[in-house]
C-alpha cells in the first residue's frame, strides 16, 4: 500500500484475534479441483468462484483488498 506521503510502500498487518469479522472463515476460502485436459489440478478459491469480491465483501478485508487481474 502507498504511504500518505507517497514515498514508498508499507505493510498493514491485521491480527485475527484483534479483528473479529475482518477475515472470512477458512472453509469459505477453500480451493477446488478442476479438470485441466486429462489431469485434475487444485486451484485457489478465487479462481473457482465467479466473483471473488462478492465472496469477501461482507468481511472487513473486502473493504481494503485490491485485486489484480491474474487470469
Amino acid at each position: 500500500m502507498k504511504r500518505i506521503d507517497q514515498k514508498g510502500t508499507y505493510l498493514r498487518l491485521f491480527l485475527y484475534p484483534d479483528n473479529p469479522g475482518f477475515f472470512p472463515p477458512k472453509d469459505l476460502l477453500k480451493g477446488g479441483v478442476v479438470k485441466d485436459g486429462e489431469e485434475y489440478v487444485f486451484v485457489p478459491w478465487y479462481l473457482v468462484v465467479d466473483d471473488p469480491n462478492e465472496v469477501i465483501k461482507a468481511y472487513g478485508i473486502g473493504k481494503v483488498m485490491r485485486w489484480a487481474d491474474i487470469k
